[in-house]
């Protein structure tokens, strides 16, 4: 049936998760927003900041782990609805938290439940998309999802207009807490969507039509290099995949671009958290105009994705991510020598929009290169950046930003504050721009399809 379909919007999956998305978008757009002013709000430092969100985060990762090798062993569609309650539950609490270990337990079960859900679900839209259709409705996907994720921060900027944000140690919990109840309201009607995901909605192997799909098994087909047997890595890789599944390079193209995904969540930890209090202190920008701010960037951001997926097929997905990327590192060093506001709040619309507007090219690579009963695992390992090094992350920059820190014997004095964290930021996303590099060396014969 589904190869009868005149267009990929036609297939019931991606209808349904698209609306999922843009649901979980503005909810998820909010409670970042505000679970992170909550914790200033009751007393919490930068540094414990980084600690709530990163101790959350590791552990979301390893229920992840458990939740994705389920998933594609027995069924897609129920871990993820499980997955989902997990994470609605966590909000209800954060809703109604008045002290830091309730914030924290509510992060863990919102941590647990996403981080366990969007791999899933990334992997249904993958089996029910033509690899064709791929950059088209990833691309169409990100923009609703940052359009929603505008929408979310509006709702944030009505709600924190009359706050008097001049003190920090003294903000309306209260106020702060009702942005969050509007968001575990919205994730409510997204707890629903989420129950008409099915797998029997994905279209057939043969008609997607990725290297993954169309590969077989052939006598000369094995990694490059020595045997499999002959290195630690590929013995360990053995032990979770069995590599015959997978076309000529395809495993060597999946671990650059993890590589590159753990960089980039340890630089994006780091940093990335402390932006809303970079503009607060530096700029004096109160919460409801930074709702605002980040309003804008989120629309621009999208609209950037959305170009970018719709030339990747032209000028190459690998060479966009890299431009971006590029575009992005250059930014952050600017952004750290403080400039004035209007040109700073340029760098921050262009930098996010850079760095985060190649992720439906991402997601294509990936799935494109995934035999489909590894989609949810690799989608998993992928979200680990986010979850195991986005929290180390968290936590360095957290501690350096409040504190900083000093190594005697080096003679290295650094004082509190975001410059050192953002140079940082710049020179990891410069590193797994090498990494991204790295995939165009592969055999062109073997990622022809990228």
């Amino acid at each position: 049936m589904e190869n009868e379909l005149s267009s990929p919007y036609d297939n019931r999956n991606v209808k349904i998760i698209l609306l999922l998305f843009f649901l979980t978008s503005i909810s998820g757009s909010i409670l970042w927003f505000s679970s992170t002013w909550l914790i200033y709000g009751l007393g919490g430092s930068n540094a414990d900041l980084g600690w709530v969100l990163g101790v959350s985060s590791f552990l979301g990762s390893l229920f992840t782990v458990v939740t994705s090798i389920a998933a594609d062993r027995l069924r897609k569609d129920v871990i993820a609805m499980g997955g989902y309650a997990v994470a609605f539950t966590g909000m209800v609490l954060l809703s109604y938290s008045n002290s830091l270990s309730e914030v924290m337990i509510g992060n863990i079960l919102y941590s647990m439940g996403t981080s366990s859900l969007f791999p899933i679900v990334t992997a249904l839209f993958a089996d029910s998309l033509k690899t064709a259709d791929r950059n088209r409705v990833f691309g169409t996907n990100f923009l609703l999802s940052q359009i929603s994720s505008a929408s979310g921060n509006l709702i944030g900027y009505f709600v924190f207009l009359d706050m008097d944000t001049t003190n920090i140690e003294n903000l309306n919990v209260g106020l702060i807490q009702l942005t969050i109840q509007i968001a575990t309201a919205i994730a409510g009607l997204g707890l629903i969507v989420v129950m008409f995901i099915r797998d029997g909605n994905t279209i057939s192997q043969d008609d997607e039509g990725s290297i993954a799909s169309q590969f077989t098994i052939s006598d000369d087909n094995d990694m490059d290099g020595p045997s499999l047997d002959q290195s630690f890595i590929r013995r360990a890789i053995r032990k979770v995949i069995n590599p015959e599944d997978f076309a000529p390079g395809a495993i060597k193209i999946l671990l650059l671009t993890l590589l590159s995904s753990y960089t980039i969540g340890l630089g994006a930890g780091i940093t990335i958290p402390y932006l809303n209090r970079f503009f607060f202190d530096i700029y004096k920008i109160n919460l409801a105009d930074l709702s605002l701010v980040f309003a804008g960037m989120t629309i621009f951001t999208g609209l950037w994705g959305k170009f970018n997926a719709h030339y990747a097929d032209r000028f190459g997905n690998i060479e966009l991510i890299v431009f971006n990327q590029l575009i992005s590192v250059t930014l952050l060093v600017i952004l750290a020598g403080e400039p004035i506001i209007f040109f700073a709040l340029m760098v921050l619309f262009v930098r996010n929009a850079a760095m985060n507007g190649t992720m439906p090219l991402v997601t294509k690579i990936q799935m494109d290169q995934t035999p489909r009963k590894y989609r949810s695992q690799l989608n998993a390992a992928n979200g680990i950046s986010w979850a195991v090094f986005f929290s180390l992350g968290q936590v360095i920059g957290g501690i350096v930003v409040e504190y900083g820190f000093s190594i005697p014997v080096l003679g290295i004095v650094v004082e509190p504050g975001f410059t050192f964290p953002i140079l940082t930021t710049a020179a990891l996303y410069f590193i797994s721009t090498i990494f991204y590099w790295r995939v165009k060396k592969v055999n062109a014969k073997k990622i022809i399809m990228l």
